[in-house]
């Protein structure tokens, strides 16, 4: 079970949220 994999996928969701914001 990778934590990694998961906090990645979040991050990377948040940074997308972010982008379409701007």
């Amino acid at each position: 079970m990778d934590h990694n994999v998961v906090a990645d996928s979040l991050r990377n969701t948040f940074y997308l949220s972010l982008l379409l914001l701007h």
